[in-house]
């Protein structure tokens, strides 16, 4: 499993939800702190993978309760953020594989993506081959070398065991030598003197074998230690290393933080300010009413297919202005754009045959289900009455 990582001071921009169960409808999210009095409650179109960006949720709220529910109030899912206890996902979601199963996704501060403990290890393991996920792998890795210190105690514990009973052998030696030598003063000692002889001679032995063990242990013991203290240096450094960078991160994500709502406003303001010149720009050129009619009152589908193409063009650069990902993606060629759904090109044209009269009513409908979605998030400059 990856680094376990504390969110907690950050701010949560966005939360992302894959692979929700069942046929697209209508969802809410809900959001309550559970420390404060605080509710959010936003809706979203349609979809098997909603997301609400540009949240801005701050770690004062923390720990939330996130609630799915439909139109009905039914819950559908349900979920408790403690990002004290997030785990890293990738910098971006294009890079992970595809997968099946229902998955939550945090954004904090707009630096990566993470998941809670329920999601880690399925998403790690798809995550896997993110050079990011490989870096953190490799901390762990040399993290989990620290050395044991418990196993080095005992078995310097051991060495001070067998250097003792060396010790006493030794004494106990010196003893034995000194009784034979009392009893082998004469040549002519009885034969008990030999019994005493051979057990001490048997005792010796057995001193040396202890000393030769003994010896074997001390080597072993010293090579341990040095091989423990290699490893302690390396996990040391690797430590050290880690910690200045987490704390020079540290220290510049939290000028960041102080800085973050002015850079917010700024971007707010220039986001309206892009939306006035848009509308400005295409109020000219009449492009925004979609249906044209000649003087005689009859629509003129020249007319007609160029101002199509040009609302698409509209909410085209909407949605990479507000960052909203559009149901139905869109391709602008003028009069001759057109719109995707399942998989299928539909023209935002009109020319006379019945069948692509057909496709071109299917068309016109995914254009109005994008125009909603942009309309849901974008300041009102532009009303519904002026698009649609």
């Amino acid at each position: 499993m990856s680094l376990e990582f504390d969110c907690s001071w950050k701010v949560l921009t966005s939360i992302i939800l894959r692979n929700l169960q069942g046929p697209p409808s209508p969802l809410e999210l809900q959001i309550s702190s559970l420390s404060k009095d605080f509710q959010l409650k936003l809706p979203h179109s349609p979809s098997c993978n909603p997301s609400w960006p540009n949240l801005n949720i701050f770690s004062s709220l923390f720990p939330i309760s996130i609630k799915i529910s439909n139109p009905s109030d039914e819950l559908i899912l349900e979920t408790v953020l403690d990002p004290r206890h997030m785990y890293f996902i990738a910098n971006d979601l294009s890079s992970l594989e595809n997968f099946s199963h229902c998955a939550w996704l945090f954004e904090f501060s707009e630096n990566g993506y993470y998941t809670n403990q329920e999601n880690a290890s399925e998403l790690i393991a798809i995550a896997s081959n993110c050079s990011a996920q490989q870096k953190l792998q490799a901390t762990q890795d040399a993290v989990s070398r620290v050395i044991s210190f418990q196993d080095l105690k005992r078995r310097y514990e051991e060495l001070l065991g067998g250097r003792k009973r060396l010790s006493d052998l030794s004494l106990r030696l010196k003893e034995l030598r000194s009784q034979s030598s009392k009893f082998l003063v004469n040549k002519k000692s009885d034969f008990s003197s030999l019994g005493i002889k051979q057990s001490t001679e048997s005792e010796l032995n057995d001193t040396q074998k202890s000393a030769i063990n003994s010896s074997n242990l001390d080597q072993s013991s010293k090579s341990l230690i040095t091989d423990n203290s290699g490893q302690l240096q390396v996990a040391e450094k690797l430590l050290n290393a880690h910690n200045k960078k987490y704390k020079l991160r540290s220290e510049n994500t939290q000028i960041e933080f102080k800085e973050l709502p002015k850079k917010h406003e700024i971007l707010q303001i220039r986001r309206l300010k892009m939306t006035g010149e848009l509308y400005e720009i295409f109020k000219v050129t009449r492009a925004i009413n979609l249906f044209y009619e000649n003087s005689d009152g009859i629509l003129n589908d020249e007319e007609n297919n160029y101002r199509l193409g040009y609302s698409a063009h509209i909410l085209q650069v909407l949605s990479d202005l507000y960052r909203i990902p559009v149901r139905f993606p869109m391709k602008f060629r003028g009069s001759t754009s057109s719109i995707f759904a399942n998989g299928k090109e539909f023209p935002l044209y009109r020319y006379g045959k019945a069948q692509e009269l057909t496709k071109f009513n299917i068309a016109m409908q995914c254009l109005r289900f994008n125009i909603a979605q942009i309309l849901d998030i974008v300041p009102p400059l532009m009303s519904f009455d002026d698009i649609n």
